[in-house]
């Protein structure tokens, strides 16, 4: 494949494409074929008989396929194409013997993160919208009614708060490629710092959206993942260790190298590192739960119950996050609206009623 086929196939393979994948790969691996007969099995199902060669899952995992018979091993050969945990996840199966459990468990991190991002981005969508509607009240008024109150009543017959929309109008018709490029400029800083901002401010601002959500994200996919692999039979520290060494986040690596750190120095379990840490991460009632949860027998099943438990508590809150911005994006232009009208009123009576 081309380079541009490569960009669109990198951004459009989904956790869903994903997770069919493992899925079928677990279960051919599971009744004995050879994962180079997997590969060939899956193109063939892909391309119908080669009657579509040109499907981009299919030429996907050709290429996978290709890496893997130039000597690669299975998890390398899909390095280009699966999130680094995902691929962590098979890797770690591979080197124990338990490749199928190692798919499977893959296609439950992938299924649980496309959950999470299907909530982020509804959050994100609504918030935009509300926003943009905001923004549009505020132009509309100001570029349909400005000019036309200019003409009735001058302008030193206004007072301050009135000045102060007619220059939000001169900003808006004389100076919008300026708010372009800081609104722009903003959401670049914004969404750059969510993976490299850290320390203690940071810290505080995880409480607030957007960092609150990612926040979030991170932290269910944390405890599937460390469900995922302890289920395998990976120990705690090999867990955190896996982990932090594919992490391409900042903000995650700060505290899983935390937690590492608590865990070498003694701690007994993986909620008490968590506790030590004092991030805060992944959330209160999650370290709460993982204290008790790893001091009993039975941790494995019970830590799949509560993984399970805390993806559709994350899902909850994001979506309460997006309803919660939403209801104050409502408000917000009501208050605008009722303000930009009690403030021009005097000049709307005096232009249209008596001129």
């Amino acid at each position: 494949m081309n380079r541009f086929e490569r960009f669109i196939y990198q951004k459009t393979f989904s956790a869903d494409d994903r997770s069919e994948i493992y899925d079928s790969f677990c279960q051919y691996l599971l009744d004995g074929v050879s994962a180079e007969d997997t590969f060939n099995k899956l193109i063939e199902s892909y391309t119908r008989r080669g009657k579509n060669p040109g499907n981009p899952i299919a030429k996907i995992l050709k290429e996978c396929s290709d890496n893997l018979a130039g000597g690669y091993t299975l998890a390398q050969s899909f390095k280009e194409w699966l999130p680094e945990q995902e691929l962590s996840i098979i890797e770690s199966c591979d080197n124990a013997g338990r490749t199928s459990d190692g798919f499977k468990n893959a296609r439950k991190v992938a299924e649980g993160t496309s959950r999470i991002l299907s909530a982020v981005r509804s959050s994100v969508m609504i918030t935009a919208y509300m926003v943009s509607l905001a923004l549009g009240i505020i132009s509309l008024f100001c570029v349909l009614l400005v000019p036309v109150l200019k003409q009735s009543v001058p302008l030193t017959q206004w007072n301050g708060f009135q000045l102060a929309i007619y220059y939000i109008y001169i900003t808006l018709t004389g100076y919008y490629w300026v708010l372009i490029i800081l609104a722009g400029s903003i959401f670049y800083l914004v969404s750059k710092s969510l993976p490299s901002w850290t320390g203690n401010i940071r810290f505080f601002a995880d409480r607030f959206p957007p960092y609150s959500i990612y926040r979030r994200l991170h932290g269910a996919t944390f405890i599937l993942n460390v469900n995922a692999m302890i289920s395998v039979g990976i120990s705690m520290e090999e867990t955190i260790k896996k982990m932090y060494e594919s992490c391409q986040s900042d903000w995650m690596a700060e505290r899983l190298e935390a937690t590492m750190l608590a865990i070498e120095s003694g701690e007994q379990n993986l909620g008490m590192a968590l506790d030590v840490t004092e991030y805060e991460f992944p959330g209160e009632d999650a370290i709460i739960k993982m204290q008790s949860l790893f001091e009993t027998s039975g941790s494995e099943d019970s830590l799949q119950r509560f993984a399970e438990k805390w993806l559709n508590k994350t899902i909850i809150g994001v979506e309460k996050t997006g309803d919660r911005v939403r209801i104050i994006s409502l408000f917000a232009c009501g208050i605008i609206i009722s303000l930009l009208i009690v403030v021009m009123f005097d000049l709307i009576q005096r232009a249209f009623f008596f001129s």
